[in-house]
């Protein structure tokens, strides 16, 4: 069932983090409103993770409670304020506004929400499709956004195990975020699914303001914006952490852009300038693309690294056009890079020598592991066709694939080049060498394998699009302007690529994106899925022991119930090895130590230990009805097995 409190949450601590640092900076905000306060929500979403990472550091609990307040403190201060210098009037409406004349700007706005809420039905109607988690990362992230619930902060004991693959040292941010939402919803699958749905959303709406900061055209910022929603590969509704790292970068960028508008309004030349200037810091608008950029960098590595390499793009450039070394965008990234370091990874690299080969913990960890050549789960050789043509059924942690009429553009825009390569990189389009540099970048990381170095290629895919679609748009430009004396064939083009990429790129997107993805081996089967369902029967937190799970309780914290997968004495219980040999004296004084009401006996115990095992330690525990009392039993598949312990 949706939580509206913590939807609502959610945005005021989004809007109350953005509004408070844009104002305390003083900086010149757009002076268009639904602009204005779009940026903001942006601004204050995208630094929660470093804020929180912050927060942790100081021991300071990561309660939603402590967001609330810091989020509301400094604007409910201007309002009282603002109230006491105006005697507690409420303000009048300028009588001059003509409320019936709408800007362009505004049109532009209603539209780019318009393709937001498209995203928003399509990723929603797909991840609430079913009862489950899909795949294993989602899974994992339940724990780790429980384990955080629970003990308000972020920080792992280094003697215990990475019981899941996202707790440290892996980065923080996402998971920080979803585990103050969940303090509230008390939902733990309807928050996951929900939330990230709502930044897959955000990020449509983020990227079209960020969009026009770059064209200075609505026309080509809405339908680079409405590309992004129809290409496949521009991330699904997979629950990961890449989610929110993605929609960083616009706000990012937003604010990078900025830079240029370089009123003075939004320069430091107050007493503390100087000191600020030693950093080469001089724009207010750098100190939210910092922030910004260290949230990144505490979410998710890959986009981390794909986000340093395009602001180093975004800085080569400005540099080559300025034809002087541009401190300030060179400065966000090692600033932004060093307070990532600062509060986050140096402390977790004292704790766990990732990088190093210490014996001093026995931590495993993705980042130990770092090669020249570092392949995904999903990785293969890219043909053409795997660009070219879009499917109905496609990977559903990272889709592939952009669509022909997409491809189509590309092309035409490529061909352009031949005719318009002095004046297409002028001074004023600067910002098209960019987003090609970002497009030529991402498409190589892409096709890694074909390269002596790489890093997941298969996770590369969304950041190609980032570029592309503003590729293609100028493709399309391209031949309406060819026709641009003939109305009727400029409707036409427009209206075939229109109809071509909704048939071939958005069409497949939705298809893929509603329909019923696997729970990959987390079940046996559908049945055994759907009958887990039944834990919600049960209040929510009760204590419930995953007989066999190798996955840390995994399923039953994403139903609501509360397991201890972090403690030292579960991990060594319930290993593999040892799990179908405890005594039922053994396992009850164990349940009973650890303040567990129920176990269960399911699939993973027929999987990792073999029917007849399963089925001698079932009749065991059934014969001892002093200890243990069955209450619930899939009548269609037989387990899950829920016991109660008496």
């Amino acid at each position: 069932m949706a939580d509206y409190w913590t939807v609502l949450l959610f945005f005021v601590y989004s809007f109350g983090f953005g509004y408070t640092i844009l104002d305390i900076l003083k900086i010149k905000e757009d002076e268009h409103f639904l602009t204005r306060n779009i940026v903001r929500i942006g601004i204050g979403l995208s630094i929660i993770p470093i804020l929180g990472v912050f927060l942790n550091i100081l021991y300071v609990p990561l309660s939603w409670i402590v967001f609330l307040l810091l989020s509301i403190a400094y604007p409910v201060v201007k309002l009282i304020l603002y109230f006491h210098k105006h005697n507690y009037n409420l303000p009048m409406p300028d009588s001059h506004v003509n409320f019936l004349k709408v800007s362009k700007k505004t049109l532009f706005i209603i539209a780019i929400i318009l393709l937001m809420l498209v995203q928003f039905y399509i990723m929603h109607k797909g991840a609430f499709g079913y009862s489950w988690l899909e795949d294993g990362d989602p899974w994992h992230h339940a724990v780790t956004t429980k384990y955080f619930a629970e003990q308000l902060s972020t920080s792992r004991p280094a003697e215990i195990g990475q019981f899941v693959n996202y707790v440290e040292p892996y980065p923080p941010g996402y998971d920080l975020l979803m585990s103050v939402l969940y303090q509230t919803s008390q939902q733990m699958m309807w928050t996951l699914k929900y939330f990230n749905v709502l930044l897959l959303a955000l990020a449509v709406l983020f990227f079209g303001i960020m969009a026009y900061e770059f064209t200075k055209s609505y026309t080509k910022s809405l339908f680079a914006t409405f590309l992004l929603v129809a290409i496949p590969s521009f991330l699904g509704h997979f629950i990961w952490s890449e989610t929110l790292a993605v929609v960083a970068f616009f706000p990012a960028f937003y604010c990078i852009r900025k830079l240029l508008d370089a009123n003075e309004q939004d320069l430091f030349i107050n007493k503390y300038a100087r000191y600020l200037q030693k950093f080469w810091i001089t724009n207010k608008w750098m100190i939210p693309a910092i922030l910004i950029t260290a949230s990144i960098m505490v979410t998710q590595p890959i986009a981390a690294f794909m986000f340093g390499a395009f602001i180093m793009i975004y800085w080569f450039v400005e540099s080559l056009y300025s034809k002087k070394f541009v401190k300030t965008i060179f400065m966000i990234a090692v600033l932004g890079l060093l307070l990532s370091v600062v509060l986050y990874w140096a402390p977790v690299k004292v704790k766990f020598d990732i990088f190093g080969s210490s014996e001093k913990t026995q931590t495993t960890s993705k980042f130990t592991e770092l090669k020249w050549k570092i392949p995904g789960s999903a990785d293969k050789i890219y043909t053409f066709n795997d660009f070219f043509i879009t499917k109905s059924y496609n990977m559903i942690n990272q889709p592939i694939g952009v669509g022909i009429f997409v491809c189509i553009l590309f092309f035409v825009f490529a061909a352009s080049l031949l005719f318009t390569f002095k004046t297409s990189f002028g001074k004023e389009n600067k910002w098209l060498l960019i987003v090609l540099l970002w497009f030529l970048f991402g498409l190589l990381a892409v096709n890694g394998r074909r390269l002596p170095a790489y890093i997941l290629p298969f996770r590369m895919w969304p950041f190609m699009v980032i570029g592309l679609v503003f590729l293609a748009t100028e493709g399309l430009w391209f031949l309406l302007k060819i026709f641009q004396r003939y109305q009727l064939a400029r409707v036409i083009i427009f209206t075939v690529f229109f109809v071509g990429i909704i048939l071939t790129s958005g069409y497949h997107k939705y298809t893929v994106n509603t329909a019923i993805w696997p729970f990959n081996n987390f079940f046996m089967s559908y049945e055994e899925a759907n009958a887990y369902t039944w834990l919600y029967s049960l209040p929510r937190d009760t204590t419930v022991f995953e007989f066999c799970s190798p996955n840390a309780d995994t399923r039953v914290m994403a139903y609501d119930k509360l397991a201890f997968s972090w403690d030292k004495d579960v991990l060594e219980f319930r290993k593999k090895e040892k799990i179908m040999n405890h005594t039922n004296e053994e396992l009850y004084s164990f349940l009973k130590q650890k303040k567990f009401d129920y176990f269960i006996i399911d699939g993973y115990c027929i999987f990792h230990q073999g029917v007849n095992a399963t089925n001698v330690r079932l009749m065991e525990i059934g014969n001892d009805p002093s200890k243990f009392q069955l209450i619930y039993k899939s009548d269609k598949v037989g387990v899950p097995f829920v016991f109660k312990v008496i």
